[in-house]
């Protein structure tokens, strides 16, 4: 018993009445949960034509949650098990008069929800991403020499945001990791137009138009659903962005 005041930092206090009660909450801890990472990345560069580039990047990522609590694991069910297998100690009184077995399971619980997590694929981790980028350059001797014109579709897949429930008979209620629920994937247009020419004769200068997210694509996107599938937490999508750059080289 008193290793296990100890660990949890609880006191026993002794009432007017004759009655014992804990004083003091369980001091925080933590411990470490692990991914395992694995992917590829790949990029392709077509020169189509003397002005026209075609680029492709495609990129696959998964990470998988394992290794939760595993430094702690055998203290946390053995000090559980000595508090809930002794009446004597799991009927003490806490300070707001709850019996301490409440505590501990409602924390146990708890303990048992982050360690059924493992296996389940990080959140909001996007399994592929693909862009697609191409640039025309006018020709020398047409009327647009000098001008350019390029575009890119950004693709990112859906990603998991959450999980439905399960009741497990040792465990209870705990996540089903083998039911994700899937935020909505992601694709975003860019165009830009350039101008090439030379400055003070022996300088280049590029001045180039870049409009972002041309199709003005800005629903909010979902992050985190609650296990009955309703949404939780939102993000707000970036709005169309224009801007101009002017690049010189010496």
């Amino acid at each position: 018993v008193q290793a296990i005041q100890e660990a949890y930092r609880w006191n026993y206090i002794t009432n007017p009445d004759g009655s014992v009660a804990i004083d003091g909450e369980a001091i925080g801890a933590g411990d470490i949960i692990q991914a395992v990472s694995k992917g590829f990345e790949m990029d392709l560069t077509a020169n189509l034509t003397r002005g026209w580039r075609l680029s492709l990047n495609a990129a696959q990522q998964e990470a998988i949650r394992t290794g939760t609590g595993q430094t702690g694991i055998d203290e946390v069910y053995r000090l559980a098990d000595a508090w809930l297998s002794n009446p004597a100690q799991g009927d003490l009184l806490e300070n707001n008069n709850n019996p301490v077995r409440g505590r501990i399971s409602q924390q146990l619980a708890l303990f048992n929800n982050a360690l059924a997590n493992d296996g389940q694929i990080a959140n909001e981790l996007r399994e592929w991403r693909i862009n697609l980028v191409t640039n025309y350059n006018f020709s020398n001797d047409t009327s647009l020499k000098g001008f350019g014109v390029g575009g890119a579709i950004r693709y990112q897949s859906k990603s998991a945001i959450g999980n439905e429930l399960l009741t497990d008979p040792e465990l209870g209620v705990i996540p089903d990791i083998s039911r994700p629920y899937w935020g909505p994937d992601d694709t975003k247009v860019d165009v830009w137009f350039t101008y090439r020419t030379k400055f003070l004769n022996d300088i280049d200068w590029l001045l180039q138009l870049n409009i972002r997210n041309v199709l003005n694509e800005d629903d909010l996107i979902p992050t985190w659903y609650n296990p009955d599938g309703t949404g939780f937490v939102y993000a707000s999508a970036k709005e169309r962005d224009w801007f101009v750059t002017s690049t010189f080289r010496f």
